[in-house]
This record gives structure tokens, sequence and C-alpha cells, in this order.
């Protein structure tokens, strides 16, 4: 009889072990499955709503299919959900700082409102299969004649200027003219610092270019003030399914193609419409109920550093390089009307600079380019010096109109000759120059 009890409590006791185990198995199972999901909640876009949810969709599917019997299914989908998640996570490790406009985008802006320099009609904004600006498309493979690069933010990209009345294409007819076969590929893309536009450089420097041509200074300076009356920013951040490598892929091999069949149109399309001003443009920073002074000394220690890592590569790959100071209407003389269209002082703030530290700061980091450049041997061209700061150049504290970009045109034009001549000549290390009101001192 003990025998026979000792016996059934074994019997017992193996499944209610097992039991156990598999609970504990089951616990683990979805408690991965859950914490996965978090991962698009975080990260759920609400500018691109079809890819967020759509990202939702994608990683449930693995907590759905927890519900299965086959314990492979349960298996495979975890693998899922963890490929997923890591893809993601790695992204900005490796592709965050190289930012690009949508690649084989179509968007037009039909301006229909009376926007101060900004005439009515309907704008093109395209990019090419690498989501550059330019006009016609360029073979990358095949190099037909002088190929330029410009390299910059939302000054470069000109945001809401028309194909054709960017200063980048204009400069292209304007080299174009003196004879040359010319390519200008504008690379710009809104809110890019110099740590980005090192990673363009890096790119463009294995696409055979004659002259890269850096815009730079204003978001470094803006991420300059916000770190000073904020925390700073982290540069590390997860990103989205849409811009990760897969999403990347899925978007430019399977949906983009198959919207664009269906419909003509992309996701990165876009039909805008302008029958009112500008929403940044009624902002009035200046008139913020905080207003603070900054007058710093010296330029943020990362964007010089970054700098010299840009001139380190321009001379390792052996590509002339030519930067240009930042236009901005910051001045004591700037008329009313565009300084009540001003909202980077900075941007995306519940304060303000006043007027005064803005003129300092943009000052402080045109004048430190200016030495920059004379020290390390690159020409310089020096737009800010000349462009004057009225509504006629520009639509707020530094973006173009049309005219303003023609000006732009016009200033870099004697520059980039100078330059692609200097590398003709192969110039010595320590020769440089300033172009605008210039031409012959660029070089």
């Amino acid at each position: 009889m003990p025998f026979g009890i000792v016996v059934g409590s074994s019997a017992a006791a193996a499944p209610a072990s097992e039991v156990a185990r598999w609970r504990a198995d089951d616990l683990v199972r979805w408690l991965v499955a859950g914490l996965m999901l978090a991962y698009p909640i975080v990260t759920f876009d609400r500018s691109a709503l079809k890819w967020a949810i759509a990202s939702l969709v994608l990683f449930a599917l693995p907590l759905a299919l927890q519900l299965t019997r086959w314990v492979m299914v349960r298996t495979y989908a975890l693998w899922l959900t963890a490929f997923l998640v890591l893809q993601a996570l790695l992204t900005p490790q490796r592709y965050a700082d190289f930012v690009t406009l949508p690649p084989q985008m179509h968007s037009t802006v039909d301006v229909r409102a009376d926007l101060p320099g900004v005439p009515p009609g309907v704008r093109h904004i395209t990019t090419d299969e690498r989501g550059f600006r330019v006009n016609p498309r360029v073979d990358y493979r095949a190099k037909g004649g002088l190929r330029i690069f410009t390299i910059g933010g939302s000054t470069t990209e000109d945001v809401f200027l028309d194909d054709k009345s960017t200063w980048s294409h204009l400069l292209q007819e304007g080299i174009a003219k003196q004879g040359k076969l010319i390519e200008v590929i504008n690379t710009g893309v809104s809110g890019l610092r110099a740590a980005n536009h090192l990673a363009t450089l890096r790119v463009v420097a294995q696409l055979e270019p004659d002259l890269s041509i850096f815009l730079v200074g204003a978001n470094d300076w803006n991420k300059h003030i916000r770190d000073w009356f904020g925390p700073g920013r982290n540069s590390w951040k997860p990103v989205s399914l849409r811009y990760s490598p897969l999403g990347m892929i899925l978007d430019d091999k399977v949906i983009s193609p198959v919207r664009r069949k269906i419909t003509g149109r992309t996701w990165a399309d876009q039909a805008r419409i302008v029958d009112e001003g500008l929403a940044w443009s009624k902002q009035s920073s200046l008139l913020r109920p905080v207003t603070h002074m900054f007058r710093p000394t010296e330029v943020a220690p990362d964007y010089a550093a970054t700098l010299r890592e840009i001139s380190r590569l321009c001379k390792e790959s052996r590509q002339t390089c030519l930067f240009m100071t930042q236009p901005h209407a910051y001045d004591k003389a700037t008329p009313a009307e565009l300084q009540s269209r001003f909202w980077m002082t900075p941007p995306d703030a519940t304060y303000t600079l006043d007027l005064e530290s803005m003129i300092h700061i943009a000052s402080l980091y045109n004048e430190f380019l200016r030495s920059f450049a004379a020290r390390e041997g690159h020409p310089l061209c020096d737009l800010a010096a000349g462009m004057e700061p009225l509504p006629r150049y520009f639509t707020d504290d530094m973006h173009f109109t049309d005219d303003g970009a023609r000006r732009i045109a016009e200033l870099v034009l004697p520059c980039a000759l100078k330059a692609l001549e200097g590398k003709r000549r192969a110039p010595s290390p320590t020769r440089t120059g300033s172009c605008a009101g210039d031409p012959a001192g660029c070089g």
C-alpha cells in the first residue's frame, strides 16, 4: 500500500511539473511578443498614418500567432518580430546621418495666396532615384561633363521652390551658358546639420564630383541655442519601420511601384494648396513672451570638429569643396514686415532670443566659417555679405524667395567657376578666397 501511494504521488507530480514548465514558457512567449508590439507604438508616426497602422498590424501578427497550437509557427513568429525590432533599432547606427528626400518624389505646391516674394502658381518638386533634386536627370554611372553636388539644409533644398527655380538649378544654367557640360545635383534636406553633411559627402565622394558646395551653419547654430537653454536632443533615437532598411526596401521595390501603377502617385508625392500664409511665417517668434539674451564667444565644439572632419575627407578624396556662409535676415535694418515673419529664433521653442543675439550668433558662425576655410585652404563664397535683408529675397528668417534664389545663383556662379578652375590648376593647399562681391577672389 505504501508503495502504491509513492507510485501514485510520482505519477501525479510529473504532470504538475510539466504544466508549470509550459505555463512559464507561455508567459515568456507572450511577454516577448507583447514587448515587441510596444516598438511600433513608441515609434508611431502620425505624419505617415498608413505606415504606422501597417507597422502595428505587422508587429501584432507574431503576438496573434502565439494562439496557434503549432510550436514551430509560434517560435518563428517570435524570431520574425525580433528581426523587425533589431533591424529598426540598428538603423540609426548605420543610416541616420545620411538623409535624403524621398526617392522618385513628385510633389506639387499650388500657391494661391498672396505671399510676399512667392508669386502664385503651381510649383513642381521632384527627386531622382537617390532622393536628390536635379533636372534633367543624370546617369550616375556615366558622367557627362562637370558634376557638382550642393550640400546643405532647407536653404539648399529650396523648400517650396520649383525644380527650375532653385539656386542649384539656376547655377547649372549659368555654368551651361559658359559652354560647359554640367550637372548640378541638389542633395539638400530641411533640418540637416554638419554631421549630416559629412555623411552626404561620404556618399557623393563615390559619384565622381568635380565640386561639392556646402551651405552650412543655420541648423547648427539653432541646435547650439536649444542645447544652451534646454537639454540637448539625443543624437540616437529608434526609427519607425517606414525608415528602417526593411521599410525602405519594401517601399522602393514593392509598395511605391504598386501604388504608382494603381494611383499614379506614391506616399512621398503630395499635392498641396497654399491658399493662405505659410504657417511658420505667421509665428512672429520675436514676440514670444519669454526673451533671452545669448552671446556665445565660440561655435559649438561638435560643429567645429565636424567641419574639420569634412575638410579632412575633402582632402583625402581629392575633392574640391567650396564653403558658403549662410545668408539671413537678422539685421537691425530688416523691415518690420519681414521681422514679423521670423520663426527661427530658435524654431520650435516657447522662448525667443532678442534680435541682437540672433545677429550675434549668425555672425559668429559665419565668421568661423570664413576663418575655417582660410585655415584649411578651401575656397569660400561669402553669400551672407552679398544678400540684403529684404522681403524681396527672404520669405522669413533665411529661406529664399524666387528672387532670393536667383540672387544666390548670381553670387555662387563666379565662386563655382573659380573653384572649378582652381581644381584644374591644382592650387596649393593654402590658397583660398571669397567670391561674393569679388568673383576673382574665389579660388
